[in-house]
C-alpha cells in the first residue's frame, strides 16, 4: 500500500534527499501471517496475550482460522487505541490468503464455563451497606429469605453470581413498589 507515492516522488530519484526516520515502504513477507487491530481503552483490561481468537477472513465467511494474540501495547497511539497482533495458525489456510487482506477477529477474553447468571434486576443493594447485595430465595415455607451474593462480571442485564448461589435456587424477583396504586 503506497498512498503517499505522490508526494514521494520527488525524494523516489537518483541521488534524491530522504528525511532521517523517513518510512518509503515495507516490504512483507506472505508466511506468518499475523492480524494488526485496535481496541479501545474500555476493552484493554480484558486483553492479554494468549488469549484465544477465531479469524474470519472478508474474502470467505465460510471459512474461520485459529489466532492467538500475541502482543498488546501498553500506551495508546496519538487516537486513543492500543495496538494487537494476533498470529494465525496456517494448518488451515488456503494459499490465496496472503497479507493486506482484511478480516473479522472474534477475541474470546473470559469464558467461565460453569458461572451462575442472573438478571441484574434481581440483585438487591443493602440499606445500610452499599457494598453488600443479595437477592430474596424462596424457601421450603414458600417465605422469601434473604441471601448474601458476591457479584462477578456484568453484561447486558445479566450479572455473574460467584458465590451465594447454587444450580437450583429459586429466586424471587424483587418486588417494585406501584406507586399507581393508592391503599
Amino acid at each position: 500500500k503506497w498512498s503517499e507515492v505522490s508526494s514521494l516522488t520527488s525524494k523516489l530519484q537518483p541521488f534524491g534527499k530522504v528525511a532521517a526516520n523517513t518510512v518509503l515502504m515495507t516490504v512483507v513477507s506472505q508466511r506468518p501471517l499475523q492480524v494488526e487491530a485496535k481496541i479501545s481503552e474500555k476493552e484493554l483490561p480484558d486483553f492479554k496475550s494468549g488469549l484465544s481468537a477465531d479469524i474470519i477472513p472478508t474474502a470467505d465467511e465460510d471459512l474461520t482460522l485459529s489466532g492467538e494474540v500475541s502482543k498488546v501495547t501498553s500506551v495508546p497511539d496519538s487516537g486513543g487505541k492500543y495496538d494487537v497482533e494476533i498470529e494465525v495458525d496456517l494448518a488451515k489456510a488456503p494459499e490465496w490468503l496472503v497479507a493486506g487482506m482484511t478480516c473479522d477477529a472474534n477475541v474470546t477474553v473470559y469464558r467461565q464455563q460453569s458461572a451462575i447468571v442472573i438478571p441484574k434486576s434481581y440483585v438487591q443493594t443493602d440499606e445500610e451497606d452499599d457494598e453488600k447485595k443479595y437477592v430474596m430465595l424462596l424457601g421450603d415455607d414458600e417465605e422469601p429469605t434473604r441471601r448474601d451474593v458476591k457479584l462477578g462480571r456484568e453484561k447486558d442485564k445479566k450479572v455473574e453470581v460467584l458465590n451465594g448461589l447454587s444450580e437450583g435456587d429459586k429466586i424471587v424477583p424483587e418486588e417494585k413498589e406501584d406507586k399507581s396504586k393508592e391503599d
